[in-house]
């Protein structure tokens, strides 16, 4: 990991408008995540109906990555049998500009540790984008579907 020992993670704060816009405008540019819908998520305290807590890695002068923990995400709505599973790891995305550099491996490891106090066993998660990130982190594939168009490797890790 190439990440550098001068950033910190904290809980993103429903007041963070400008950071909220931010990574709302991100979400749309990888996924195409309605801008609006992230704004209204992010914006309200956590922990709720569909969100556990959402981290910020950040350093000195900038937000890196964030991401965190969800009951309900968006694959849920086209494979309702895959609520069986859950919480899931959701909405961990870093900015073009520090990717590959270890900044969402340490964000991830973050979250799990953070997760612990919501999960009994195991988290879920699913990508069609980092499968490898997570498999080297001790993540398990334990189903395939299609999604948005892509293949997409739904996994599980035990905490």
């Amino acid at each position: 990991m190439n990440s550098d020992s001068k950033t910190q993670s904290r809980l993103l704060l429903p007041s963070e408008k400008q950071l909220i816009h931010e990574i709302a405008d991100l979400y749309f540019n990888e996924w195409g995540s309605p801008v609006e819908r992230t704004i209204v998520r992010l914006s309200r305290p956590m922990p709720n109906e569909d969100d556990l807590f959402q981290l910020i890695l950040s350093n000195n002068s900038d937000w890196i990555t964030t991401g965190g923990v969800s009951l309900n995400v968006n694959i849920l709505n086209i494979y309702p049998e895959l609520k069986k599973f859950g919480p899931w790891i959701s909405m961990l995305c870093t900015k073009p500009e520090y990717r590959s550099k270890g900044y969402g491996e340490q964000l991830l490891n973050k979250i799990e540790k953070s997760s612990k106090e919501f999960v009994n066993d195991k988290l879920y998660l699913y990508t069609f984008t980092a499968e490898d990130l997570y498999r080297r982190n001790g993540w398990e594939t334990i189903e395939r579907v299609m999604y948005k168009g892509y293949e997409t490797a739904v996994m599980e890790k035990r905490i």
